[in-house]
């Protein structure tokens, strides 16, 4: 159940920004945040998240920074992308395709779901970084590679699983 509901209260899109929150403050690490299907994309950037876990209806793209959180459920009409960014500790579950782009890096991840990796801009390379002491896909990861090239780093002994 969440016990952070996100308004957008305030021109922007803005996770950092507590008047977009029903709370009128950003959520902290014991939340469960509720992205509802009425909001317009979040973007979180270069600022630090923590909370407990997270509900998509609508689109959340993590740009820059680290966001750390238990789980991520992209539920029906929501979306999930990170680029430039750390995502830690996560477990994700989501029906549409979760969409990795450059700079990303992966600590102690479980991602449930379809990954596309990589950019369909014209970067000359996306790197993606998986980190922590495990990674485990469930579903298919593709590499967009038709513009930019994309290198996968393992930093470290892994156990790498998944179906």
């Amino acid at each position: 159940m969440a016990s952070a509901f996100w308004v957008a209260g305030r021109p922007g899109d803005r996770w950092e920004d507590g008047l977009n929150w029903a709370s009128g403050e950003a959520p902290t690490a014991g939340d469960v945040v509720l992205i509802p299907a009425t909001a317009p994309r979040v973007v979180t950037s270069f600022f630090p998240v923590d909370v407990n876990g997270v509900l998509l209806e609508s689109e959340l793209a993590i740009s820059g920074g680290a966001f750390e959180t238990g789980f991520i459920n992209v539920l029906d009409g929501g979306g999930l992308s990170v680029t430039n960014a750390q995502l830690i500790g996560a477990i994700v579950t989501s029906s549409p395709t979760v969409n990795l782009g450059r700079g990303v890096t992966l600590e102690d991840v479980t991602l449930n779901a379809d990954v596309s990796v990589g950019l369909q801009q014209s970067f000359l390379f996306s790197n993606l970084n998986v980190q922590g002491d495990f990674f485990n896909l469930n579903g298919t990861m593709r590499f967009n590679t038709e513009i930019a090239t994309t290198r996968v780093q393992v930093v470290g002994e892994k156990t790498i699983g998944g179906s």
